[in-house]
């Protein structure tokens, strides 16, 4: 057996790199190392093989007959990962339907399956792989909480229930909680409320109190970054709008504080966040009960979008425009990208989804469109 020993290879100086077209193997073995990207584990895999699950956003190496999780760099926030997803919403019905896209990507949704009840009001909140769907209409007492894996297309399945039946509320999360603030208590006087809810979003059973809002309001609009969470107030006791925003502190039950104020007072605005920043869209201003759908010519129609810097309590900040004078959005965001989809333009519902680049103000661009014309659905 002969032996060869090769110290350098290199083309005609010693600076050149080195093409090798037909790959080059070292004990039999190739020396390109590929992946697979999928969500589902790949079959047939050989020791050393990489996959990437998109469903999940981890990687595996195929290591002792099985794949073994590998530590990657965490994402910026608990919660984001590429997957938009939108549940229920009125089109003229209540929508039992959940859709889906990839937020990097523009297009129209795609179906995921459905809800447990048809139902629209309905709120959200996620981790990086469950979403919970909280409360909402005409579910026979408005408290139930529903969640889906997020990687994996399929029907919701029921989680437990809030500490009372809500609609118009709003929720968010932090990564480990959704918080749910305010809202319409069914068949309670008042009317309108002021509890802020709290639900474990790793374990199924029911929410539970996390403290009060300065005031009972209605048509609220949340965000929230890792440790704290930001609620605009929408309408009050009946009496009109608020451009007031509150905050929590999602670690330490407690009732909410003054952050500072929105620019106009109005409510039913869609608002998300990335891992610092929140957002706030669109809107309905003025002092009628209806809600601006239609029902009264009072107040008026926004399109104008506004941001805070979570950690800093203050008041709103211009961002720019959506494409729309829109209401009642559904709304998320991953670590980069934002999108406002649906709502009600003054005339109709919509299916228009809008995305922004949450750290760069400016404008909103067309994304694509929900499967139907639809507003009051939870993202």
């Amino acid at each position: 057996m002969s032996t060869i020993k090769v110290d350098e290879i290199y083309g005609d100086e010693p600076t050149d790199a080195v093409d090798l077209p037909n790959k080059l193997k070292i004990g039999g073995v190739s020396v390109e190392q590929g992946y697979t990207a999928s969500g589902s584990e790949p079959s047939s895999p050989n020791n050393g093989d990489f996959w990437w699950d998109t469903g999940n956003d981890k990687l595996y190496r195929y290591m002792d007959s099985g794949f073994k999780e590998l530590g990657v760099a965490a994402s910026n926030n608990p919660w984001s990962g590429g997957r938009a997803i939108f549940g229920g919403g009125d089109t003229g019905d209540y929508l039992n339907t959940i859709q889906y896209s990839a937020i990097q990507t523009t297009g129209n949704t795609v179906d995921f399956g459905d809800l447990t009840v048809a139902r629209d009001w309905v709120t959200c909140g996620s981790n990086n792989s469950r979403g919970l769907f909280l409360g909402g209409l005409p579910t026979a007492t408005f408290d139930t909480i529903d969640y889906i894996t997020i990687g994996t297309t399929g029907n919701a399945t029921d989680f437990g229930n809030l500490v009372f039946g809500l609609y118009n509320h709003a929720s968010c999360s932090d990564g480990t909680k959704a918080f749910t603030w305010g809202g319409t208590r069914y068949g309670v006087s008042p009317t309108y409320h002021n509890t802020i809810m709290q639900t474990v979003i790793a374990t199924t059973g029911n929410a539970t109190d996390f403290g009060d809002m300065t005031v009972n309001g209605r048509y609220n609009s949340c965000c929230s970054d890792a440790t704290r969470s930001v609620c605009a107030v929408g309408e009050t006791n009946n009496s009109g709008y608020e451009n007031t925003m509150e905050y929590i502190t999602t670690a330490s039950a407690g009732n909410a504080t003054d952050f500072g104020d929105i620019s106009t007072q109005r409510g039913q605005m869609g608002s998300t966040n990335d891992a610092t920043r929140g957002l706030f869209a669109g809107g309905w201003g003025g002092n009628s009960n209806t809600g601006g759908d239609g029902g009264s010519t009072a107040g008026s129609r926004y399109n104008r979008i506004e941001y805070i810097t979570i950690q800093t309590a203050g008041n709103v900040t211009d961002f720019g425009d959506m494409n729309n004078l829109n209401l009642r959005m559904a709304c998320c965001a991953d670590t980069t990208r934002a999108l406002l989809a649906g709502g009600y333009d003054g005339s109709s519902r919509i299916n228009v989804i809008d995305y922004v680049t949450v750290q760069t103000p400016g404008n909103a661009t067309d994304y694509g469109d929900l499967l139907a014309q639809t507003y009051e659905a939870g993202a």
